[in-house]
């Protein structure tokens, strides 16, 4: 009872909702990552004798999750990990083996293809962002360090501005000009390398993206319709209070957000090699499926930065919270259950 209040708190807040009122992605992957979580636990615990449905459930939701959106694509990477967990079912035969790999080569797969089809203005569009959002933000002079990188000087003025603005802009970013003097001498190896040579002002752009991580709300979506009488793009309040308290007491730096993933690992390494060396799966699957929930989380605002850096923060770091969320109700649920490492416990109870 009190982790099904808890999954009601956390995932029916307003924040989360709130996508269900637009045409963006981010339904269909909330939808689809909660399948494919819960088909693992369900599977590690070993609760239905035809497990090929959930395994079949899983890869599925996966693959639904990583082709509905174009940055989703190194995602395939993280649940890659996760499928690994798989092969530690009991009783897998050859042929079960091969439908499991290929599984996990139409995951690996998907990510491939995803990436294969983002088109040449939603590539403009995350370059053009990359710079503007990234390269020039947190630093004193934006000006010396791109002129170091070869690039003119004058696209310093360019900070903070978005490819399609709202407003008046410095210089329309899909000119000939830009094109050819900005867009046409850097790419994302320039902007790897810009950042091995400004790691400080990187690591920065990452405390950046820290702080938004639990701020699940977009703000390009409002609650309301039209003749509700509310402002257009007006937000609701009600039922906010998981996203409210988040995102004000979450830490605010990529260090704690990387010591909280280790912190994960590590305590379920050790429920894994106590189920290993027993001959159990609990523990073993779930270890899989919490080191591919924090590679997610380290590594997605790594992407996100250099991809299209602190633009859309909230969008591109979906994923973060799910991540942390879901793995926060596992470890909280076995607390309670008494299964955070013992997990023959409850074996040993259904004996």
């Amino acid at each position: 009872m009190p982790i099904a209040i808890l999954v009601v708190i956390i995932f029916g807040d307003a924040s989360f909702v709130l996508y269900f009122n637009s045409f963006f992605a981010e339904p269909a992957m909330l939808i689809s990552f909660l399948y494919a979580f819960a088909s693992v636990i369900l599977l590690a615990r070993g609760e239905y004798s035809k497990r090929w449905k959930l395994v079949l459930l899983y890869f599925t939701s996966v693959v639904v999750l990583i082709t509905s959106k174009q940055q989703n694509a190194p995602l395939a990477l993280s649940f890659g990990v996760i499928s690994i967990g798989l092969f530690f079912l009991p009783g897998l035969k050859k042929a079960k083996k091969l439908a499991l790999i290929g599984g996990l080569l139409a995951t690996l797969g998907a990510g491939v293809l995803t990436y294969s089809l983002i088109n040449k203005e939603f590539n403009d569009v995350n370059q053009y962002q990359a710079f503007s959002h990234g390269v020039l933000m947190e630093t004193g002079d934006p000006s010396k360090n791109i002129a170091k990188n070869g690039l003119s000087e004058q696209f310093a003025l360019m900070r903070e501005q978005d490819y399609y603005a709202k407003t008046f802009d410095t210089s329309d970013p899909s000119s000939p000009y830009i094109k050819k003097h900005l867009m046409a001498k850097y790419n994302f190896a320039w902007i790897v390398k810009y950042y091995a040579k400004n790691v400080n002002q990187f690591l920065r752009l990452l405390d950046v993206a820290s702080k938004d991580i639990m701020v699940t709300q977009v703000k390009a979506v409002g609650d309301y319709t039209k003749d509700s009488g509310k402002k257009p793009g007006q937000q609701s309040t009600f039922f906010t209070f998981y996203s409210s308290l988040a995102g004000a007491f979450f830490p605010g730096k990529y260090a704690f957000l990387c010591l909280l993933a280790i912190t994960f690992i590590g305590v379920y390494a050790v429920s894994a090699y106590i189920d290993f060396t027993a001959g159990r799966l609990l523990g073993v699957m779930r270890f899989f499926l919490v080191l591919g929930l924090m590679t997610i989380c380290v590594f997605v605002p790594i992407v996100s930065i250099i991809g299209d850096g602190d633009a859309d923060l909230a969008k591109h770091l979906f994923m973060v919270p799910l991540s942390l969320d879901l793995t926060f109700i596992m470890f909280i649920s076995d607390i309670l259950n008494d299964q955070l490492w013992l997990t023959e416990r409850e074996e040993n109870e259904d004996a």
